[in-house]
């Protein structure tokens, strides 16, 4: 794996994808900041970091043996790893996965995960990972309805670097995903931390609110809902959280 920094960037997963993805060279790559002009979260949305106050990286992976059909567990392993390096500084039953792939602490969003997969085939060929990770920030100021950071839950400084050699070890060791056993590990820990799972809360559903439970994903990644006694999947534009 290449590990690369700069001082700051339009954005990670944009500067990786325009610097560091090598044409016919399947080299994973590790591209870390200090500060986005123009963050990127899911769809248009902006990601608001203050400069050195938090961890801000994308990396590019080239997978081995994953269908293109089962390209989710790209998100659901990144989702779990994530909550697992977060347990070692805050409880980890206060730790949630809201679809599909938001890092929550209680109902505040804690860190952003940005995917972009490339298929060739049936397979999936590489995946460009983008991560923002609250750690040091004392105020946010855009219009994001529930930030929160490190800092803000413990009352102290935790360094930035630290977290990233604890994403950067994961990293180096690439699971396999045609291992079933490592398959059903990353399901079991995604299902029990998936955020309102087995609830009952409204959803807004073309420009509608309804009241449903979240049962799941489903094979690709759609969030399953029991909604009017039936079940219901949608994607991730088709459906928002009312708190």
């Amino acid at each position: 794996m290449i590990e690369k920094y700069v001082a700051e960037c339009d954005s990670t997963n944009t500067y990786i994808k325009e610097h560091y993805i090598l044409d016919n060279k399947d080299v994973n790559v590790l591209l870390r900041t200090d500060y986005q002009i123009n963050g990127k979260g899911q769809g248009e949305n902006f990601w608001e970091s203050e400069k050195d106050k938090n961890l801000l990286i994308s990396f590019v992976l080239y997978i081995q043996n994953l269908l293109a059909t089962n390209q989710f567990y790209i998100s659901k392993w990144i989702s779990v790893s994530l909550l697992k390096i977060l347990s070692h500084y805050v409880n980890m039953e206060k730790l949630w996965v809201k679809w599909p792939n938001d890092i929550y602490y209680d109902d505040k969003k804690i860190a952003g995960i940005l995917i972009e997969n490339t298929i060739v085939g049936i397979s999936l060929k590489k995946t460009i990972i983008g991560v923002g990770l609250n750690i040091n920030q004392s105020n946010f100021n855009s219009s994001a309805p529930n930030p929160i950071s490190l800092y803000q839950i413990l009352d102290k400084e935790i360094n930035v670097k630290e977290i990233y050699d604890k994403v950067k070890n994961i990293l180096l060791c690439i699971p396999t995903f045609d291992d079933k056993s490592f398959l059903e590990k990353v399901d079991k820990l995604y299902y029990e931390k998936l955020y309102w799972k087995g609830e009952k809360h409204h959803f807004m559903i073309k420009n509608s609110i309804e009241e449903g439970v979240i049962l799941g994903t489903d094979e690709f990644g759609f969030l399953k809902l029991y909604i009017n006694n039936r079940v219901q999947t949608f994607d991730i534009k088709e459906v928002e959280y009312i708190k």
